[in-house]
């Protein structure tokens, strides 16, 4: 897993090299979030602010006014918007499903973290969520698009094939 994250990285900062990117470090300045519309799943934790749960999967969606972030038990949800390439994120609903506690504890850190503003760094189809205590790493082509199951026997048209 850290070969692949690593090398994932590598790729990441080799395309933002290549496109030019605008920001110092190779990506590109989120001036609103219709920039990054998608879902995006987190492969690159090892820089975490707290480590992630073993076998926890951070799943999020950004749509152009709003984001969708669940960490294995609950789902966040609510407002959003981008300030000088920093997510702001207004009140975010929480579900309240019983989990494991540890579960429940890493979306505590989470919404708390989503709170503080982090830096979004943008480059390619990988997104990362910049706090002074640690970063997250998301790869969009890795997450399904809302409403697609990912199942290669579900039809995508209605007609017959020949």
């Amino acid at each position: 897993m850290f070969a692949r994250a690593a090398a994932l990285a590598t790729i990441a900062l080799l395309t933002a090299c290549a496109d030019g990117g605008d920001a110092k470090n190779g990506t590109v300045p989120v001036k609103n979030l219709s920039q990054i519309v998608g879902s995006y799943t987190a492969v690159n934790t090892a820089q975490s602010p707290t480590p992630l749960v073993k076998g926890s999967v951070l799943t999020m969606q950004i749509r152009p006014d709003a984001i969708i972030v669940q960490a294995g038990c609950n789902t966040l949800s609510g407002p959003a918007s981008a300030a000088d390439s920093h997510l702001v994120a207004g009140d975010l609903a929480i579900t309240e499903m019983a989990c494991a506690p540890e579960l429940m504890a890493q979306d505590t850190w989470l919404a708390a973290h989503l709170a503080k503003r982090p830096r979004i760094d943008w480059s390619g189809p990988y997104v990362s969520l910049v706090w002074d205590d640690g970063w997250l790493g998301f790869d969009k082509s890795l997450a399904p698009e809302p409403g697609m199951t990912g199942d290669p026997d579900t039809p995508v048209s209605s007609s017959p094939t020949s």
